[in-house]
């Protein structure tokens, strides 16, 4: 029963930060124009996920299916959150190294310049979302 627990307060942590994430995938999306569709995609799949993620925590709180669980779900379960948890970190931090500096303005168009040429960790992590939606699903 512990494991229940830890699951699901685990479960709520990711979600919590997965919708803290998307808010910034799509605040950043509105900034840079040359890469507005691309950033509101991945936030809609951070989105998704959270979704998929709080329809898991709640399967898992249910009494009349506890019977059901394994201690295989409880791991597998675990290590889908942990893994879109670190996904999502990975994110948050790799769209806020082009966000403004400190004494700056806005974002800076040598910013966004970087932003065509290093692109390809977004399209990766992007990747890797859409697997552990799969297995969500």
């Amino acid at each position: 029963m512990a494991e229940v627990f830890g699951t699901v307060a685990g479960i709520l942590q990711v979600v919590s930060f997965g919708v803290e994430v998307s808010s910034t995938l799509f605040k950043y999306a509105k900034k840079f124009h040359n890469a507005g569709k691309e950033l509101e995609e991945i936030a809609g799949q951070v989105e998704t996920i959270t979704v998929s993620l709080r329809t898991v925590d709640a399967l898992l709180k249910d009494p009349t299916t506890q019977t059901l669980h394994t201690q295989k779900l409880y791991d597998d379960t675990t290590t889908v959150s942990n893994g879109c948890l670190e996904v999502f970190r990975d994110l948050d931090n790799y769209v806020k190294s082009f966000g403004p500096r400190p004494g700056l303005r806005g974002i800076t168009s040598r910013s966004k310049a970087r932003w065509l040429t290093d692109s390809s960790r977004v399209h990766e992590l992007g990747h890797v979302l859409r697997r552990y939606g799969d297995v969500l699903h």
